[in-house]
């Protein structure tokens, strides 16, 4: 059943099983642009790990994309 029809949101994790639409579909909902670069950036990471990249291992790919860095930097960025 779709999670939306008991009032949550889906929560997709990137992983090393996890295709290039899931890395998408995350950088979509943090409200953050999903260029190819970046894309591939991540999958290639999720690829090489054994288990699930937490958030601050996929932001710290957005660093580089973004110009910033720092975290705080990619947060107050997408924030304006």
């Amino acid at each position: 059943m779709p999670s939306h029809y008991f009032g949550m949101e889906q929560i997709i994790e990137i992983g090393p099983m996890s295709g290039r639409s899931s890395v998408q579909f995350w950088l979509e909902r943090h409200a953050i642009p999903a260029t190819d670069e970046l894309v591939d950036r991540i999958f290639q990471r999720a690829k090489n790990s054994d288990r699930m990249l937490t958030d601050a291992e996929i932001l710290e790919c957005v660093l580089p994309a973004a110009g910033v860095k720092s975290e705080q930097g990619v947060q107050s960025s997408l924030a304006s």
